[in-house]
C-alpha cells in the first residue's frame, strides 16, 4: 500500500482546519493583537556565578585532556 504526498497534504490540511476551528474567540483575539504575555526567565546573580563556574570547569578539563593526550597522539 502506498500513499501518495497529495494524500498526506489533504490530511495535513483537514488537521489544521480542525485545530483553527477549536480556538476560543479571546485566544484568536489575543494572538491576534499579539498580547499573548511572553515568557521571562530570570536567573539569579548566584545561578548566573554557578553558571560561568561550570563553564570555566568544563573548558579546564577539556584544555587538561587535550595536553596530557597530545604526547599520545599520532602524527
Amino acid at each position: 500500500m502506498t500513499i501518495s504526498s497529495y494524500q498526506i497534504q489533504n490530511i495535513i490540511q483537514t488537521y489544521n482546519r480542525q485545530l483553527k476551528s477549536r480556538r476560543t474567540p479571546s485566544v484568536q483575539s489575543a494572538q491576534e493583537n499579539n498580547n499573548v504575555p511572553k515568557d521571562v526567565v530570570e536567573i539569579s546573580s548566584e545561578g548566573k556565578k554557578q553558571h560561568i563556574m561550570d563553564r570555566a570547569g568544563d573548558e579546564a578539563i577539556k584544555k587538561y585532556k587535550e595536553q596530557t593526550l597530545e604526547p599520545y597522539r599520532k602524527e
